[in-house]
């Protein structure tokens, strides 16, 4: 039981090392807050308070790089294991199921902590020139989270948008995860998130017209009027089940890949 404990720490040690050791993980919120100053160049109405103009960005084309940045820092470590042979090593001298979810918690970790960096570095440089909060423009808008609005707490309704959607980026850098045990081509896996997420959105789009309520964006977008409670047991259990299906799948492919 002991061998047990220890061994799955040594895990989670491994990749947090070789996280802390990747210039990416130190580059990519920077990246993540041009891309959100890159959504609202050309905008003429760049007087709005911060929060205005971030959520002016977030609905920009220019956003969903956004995912790709957070794919890029860790999604391709499975297939540098496998073109090292170290996935064989730990085989042998681990257990393959740690191994793999050790990854999956530490994409996750990695998608948030980038999101909500990337974000407070956004609205701390807008707001040397900006008020930070609109409440009487937000008053009558759909975003949730409304009551966080004022100079107190409106920071809080920043870390939870790049919590929420740091977990949209986990499942989309998973996918790219798994997507990388059928193709090596670093660029075709990097555009995997963009690629899955605008399809998400299309089948969504597809599945309401007809009453199947399979995705909804809005669970992860803070920045959308969210709805009844039902909606977000739905917005939860989508979440698990991609990420168990997702995670069961990758241990599958490679107990039969090696």
């Amino acid at each position: 039981m002991r061998n047990h404990k220890i061994s799955r720490e040594k895990y989670f040690r491994a990749e947090m090392y070789r996280l802390l050791t990747n210039y990416k993980i130190y580059l990519a919120p920077f990246i993540v807050n041009a891309i959100l100053f890159i959504g609202i160049g050309g905008q003429d109405n760049y007087t709005d308070s911060v929060l205005n103009v971030f959520i002016k960005s977030v609905w920009s084309k220019a956003f969903m790089a956004i995912f790709v940045v957070c794919a890029a820092v860790y999604a391709g470590t499975l297939v540098e294991d496998l073109e090292t042979n170290y996935i064989r090593y730990i085989i042998i001298r681990g257990n393959l199921n740690k191994y793999v979810f050790s990854k999956v918690i530490m994409l996750f970790f990695i998608s948030i902590i980038v999101m909500i960096i990337g974000v407070l570095f956004f609205v701390a440089i807008n707001s040397m020139f900006l008020q930070v909060g609109d409440v009487v423009y937000f008053d009558e808008s759909s975003v949730q989270y409304q009551k966080l609005f004022n100079n107190d707490k409106i920071i809080v309704w920043f870390i939870l948008w790049g919590m929420k959607m740091g977990i949209l980026a986990g499942i989309l850098s998973l996918i790219a995860l798994l997507t990388s045990l059928f193709f090596s081509n670093k660029m075709f896996l990097l555009s995997i998130p963009a690629l899955v997420y605008e399809l998400l959105l299309e089948i969504n789009v597809e599945l309401d017209k007809v009453g199947i309520y399979l995705f909804d964006v809005r669970w992860y977008r803070i920045d959308m009027n969210g709805g009844d409670k039902v909606w977000s047991l739905r917005g939860f259990l989508f979440t698990c089940l991609c990420v168990i299906g997702i995670t069961e799948f990758v241990i599958h492919r490679l107990k039969r890949r090696i």
